[in-house]
């Protein structure tokens, strides 16, 4: 393995435990009436952000294969993807709050 490569997967592992710990938010506009679902875009927008914030490094990408309902225990499945490298992650929903947002966890897979 080369030492980008390596220093790849390092990157993508530090990610990961980063992502397994993070409880976040993704909201509605405020006077619109609450989809069913969080849109995928903002699952990954967000999922990126919070990475980079507690990181400090962004991933290229995070892609998820549809929205969340807005349910507790609902699940969506999404793709982290750093310097050619992915990984998948469950983001689960863990509260629905009153002004429309959802609270969810995110569980990135074993390597």
């Amino acid at each position: 393995m080369s030492a980008h490569h390596l220093r790849a997967a390092s990157t993508l592992a530090a990610l990961a435990v980063v992502a397994c710990g993070c409880t976040v938010s993704a909201e509605v506009t405020s006077g619109t009436p609450t989809p069913s679902t969080v849109p995928a875009s903002s699952i990954a927008s967000d999922t990126a952000k919070r990475l980079a914030e507690k990181f400090g490094a962004e991933p290229d990408s995070v892609v998820c294969a549809g929205g969340l309902r807005r349910e507790v225990g609902a699940t969506q499945r999404c793709t982290l993807t750093k310097d050619g490298d992915e990984l998948g992650m469950t983001i689960t929903a863990t509260a629905v709050n009153g002004d429309g947002s959802v609270d969810y966890d995110v569980k990135v897979d074993e390597r």
